[in-house]
């Protein structure tokens, strides 16, 4: 059940990058190595680090808005700020759970299931 609802979030992730970007085939980004977290707030205070972080750099991508204590935010983190990240949330005793250890791999994995028979690595 578990991973489905992570595959679930990782398709809904997928589909919110490439509308936000407005990709085509010929400029698709690719996010090897950055990791994907969920993370949540318990507090006020935890809630205001999650959106200050949000706003703080592209290398950060949140995936859902900060906007309630309690609810599971979503963000993909450039390897080059996994350190600042995981360090910004420990400080700030927020919870956190790697998802993905390479994002690109699952958004991979995601578009072959998804993909219509014959387009599949035809790249």
């Amino acid at each position: 059940m578990r991973t489905m609802s992570l595959n679930k979030s990782l398709l809904f992730a997928a589909l919110g990058l490439l509308a936000t970007f407005g990709l085509s085939q010929a400029e698709r980004v690719h996010y090897d190595n950055y990791r994907l977290y969920k993370a949540t707030s318990e507090n006020e205070e935890q809630l205001a680090v999650l959106k200050e972080l949000e706003g703080s750099s592209d290398s950060i991508i949140f995936l859902d808005g900060v906007h309630l204590v309690g609810a599971d935010v979503q963000m993909v983190v450039a390897p080059h700020k996994v350190p600042d990240v995981l360090e910004i949330l420990g400080k700030a005793e927020i919870k956190y759970e790697l998802q993905s250890k390479d994002f690109q791999k699952s958004l991979d994995e995601i578009d072959e299931k998804v993909a219509p028979k014959g387009r599949a690595g035809s790249e």
